[in-house]
């Protein structure tokens, strides 16, 4: 009988997250870029950036846009996206966001 080969590990690895000290969340992301809108669920936050997941990849060191169920609307860098299951988590860092939006991020952490 033959014996089914093993695969081998891979050599790519990923960058550490960058969300340190993130707590669960679950809300609704709205993410709009040049090729329409898509909607995802946030998983994570901290006050660094926000996880969230998704039907589609999103490409690193692009800029998106983020509509918050909140109400929160605010630009991000993505900063890492993987497959996960059969959709993508993708890793994000607002990008110059200003006091209000500021505010109103800190507020989604506090609640």
């Amino acid at each position: 009988r033959a014996q089914a080969a093993k695969a081998a590990p891979s050599l790519v690895v990923p960058p550490p997250t960058g969300l340190t000290q993130a707590r669960p969340v679950d809300f609704g992301v709205a993410v709009t870029t040049r090729s329409g809108r898509v909607a995802y669920r946030a998983t994570a936050m901290s006050t660094t950036g926000l996880r969230m997941e998704g039907p589609a990849p999103q490409v690193e060191r692009q800029l998106i846009n983020l509509e918050l169920e909140a109400g929160t609307k605010l630009c991000a860098a993505v900063k890492r996206c993987w497959p996960h299951q059969d959709s993508y988590v993708v890793e994000v860092q607002p990008f110059a966001i200003d006091r209000k939006t500021q505010a109103e991020w800190s507020g989604l952490l506090a609640a």
